[in-house]
């Protein structure tokens, strides 16, 4: 009886330390999983916006340089140069954080909170938001009408990206696009990761 008994418990041990190292094998795949997840949405989000800056800078020149040719400016064409500004700037600043933290990048980095950080910023987007259209439409006409519009146009056309309707269209979409990064971003993230709590205020 004994004999049974201690090869019962010898089982049993040995089931336990199966299941132990089948449970550390599985959390250690998932702490691999998150790293190279998180490291690349990351990258993504780095990347991204410095084409996105490039973009905004290369819109604001165009329009300035409208401006200086002698173009009338809209109402709304005033009020989307006065945002582009401002959204630059701002996000100029927002590109050289995340930079300096991809510099440093290591498992236990956090991005979360440089969205804390920096979400007044991005709230600056809704004026744009609020007049893009009818500077497009204003755009537009004059793509069609006017020679001077045409002659500053042909000087940009060499840019990569540079189609003026995907252009104004970039910042509106800016926004929503952090967010889905965010949102993927933490569930890829482990529940002890300190850039867990940092995602949800995001």
């Amino acid at each position: 009886l004994m004999t049974r008994h201690g090869h019962h418990h010898h089982h049993v041990v040995r089931t336990q330390a199966l299941v132990r190292g089948y449970m550390a094998r599985r959390k250690f795949r998932r702490a691999v999983e998150s790293v190279a997840k998180r490291r690349r949405i990351f990258w993504e989000i780095c990347d991204t916006e410095e084409k996105y800056l490039a973009n905004l800078y290369n819109l604001r020149n165009f329009l300035v340089e409208l401006r200086a040719q002698g173009i009338v400016f809209t109402e709304e064409m005033i009020s989307v140069l006065v945002s582009l500004d401002l959204i630059i700037s701002l996000h100029a600043d927002f590109l050289f954080d995340i930079q300096d933290r991809q510099s440093a990048w290591d498992a236990h980095s956090c991005f979360g909170d440089i969205f804390v950080q920096h979400s007044s910023s991005f709230k600056v987007t809704s004026v744009y938001c609020s007049n893009y259209e009818d500077c497009l439409k204003e755009v537009v006409r004059l793509q069609t009408s006017s020679k001077v519009f045409k002659d500053v146009f042909g000087k940009y056309t060499h840019l990569p990206e540079f189609n003026v309707q995907s252009l104004f269209i970039k910042p509106v979409q800016r926004i929503p696009r952090y967010k889905l990064l965010l949102s993927e971003a933490r569930n890829a993230t482990l529940p002890e990761h300190q850039d867990a709590q940092w995602l949800d205020f995001a």
